[in-house]
């Protein structure tokens, strides 16, 4: 069986309903316009993809990578996280931060818009494949664990490793 390059692997997410796909391209998970792409696929290729890569995408993960594991922060500091995706995400790259027995709190979306309730001293930039997440005067309520997520609709989403900001008295 051969797979024709103008077919592509499915991702699917426990969960979800099969009807519920994003599109894997070698460089971009991306989705398509109300799922249509998908329907060009022939069903032996959707097979393939999902016997032979395990559910994984048929050009590998994406791994992302988050600096430093941990900061100590003064009150009014600038501290910079960072975030390199190992594949070209565009813009789809989310911030978290999660404190001790709470669910993790959006901060940032597409790369750089804040989400409502977010503070104006976090930024967030890049695109692509390097992203960062700045905060221009810490506070000490920014203590906590932060998140970078590669993110697409409906969920489907890598999130790196973590960093703890502490807070120096």
């Amino acid at each position: 069986m051969q797979i024709s390059s103008k077919e592509a692997c499915v991702y699917l997410v426990p969960g979800l309903s099969l009807n519920s796909k994003a599109v894997l391209s070698p460089a971009l998970w991306y989705r398509s316009n109300g799922f249509r792409g998908h329907s060009k696929m022939s069903s032996q290729t959707q097979l393939l993809c999902l016997l032979v890569m395990g559910f994984q995408g048929c050009w590998g993960q994406i791994t992302l990578t988050q600096t430093p594991e941990t900061l100590a922060a003064s009150q009014g500091s600038f501290v910079s996280i960072t975030c390199k995706s190992s594949v070209e995400v565009g813009t789809s790259m989310a911030w978290y931060q999660q404190k001790p027995k709470e669910p993790p709190r959006l901060l940032i979306f597409g790369a750089s818009a804040r989400a409502s309730g977010t503070p104006s001293r976090f930024r967030g930039s890049g695109s692509g494949f390097d992203f960062s997440l700045a905060i221009h005067g810490v506070e000490a309520e920014d203590v906590g664990v932060y998140y970078c997520q590669r993110h697409i609709s409906p969920p489907l989403t890598v999130t790196g490793p973590q960093t703890k900001i502490s807070f120096l008295v």
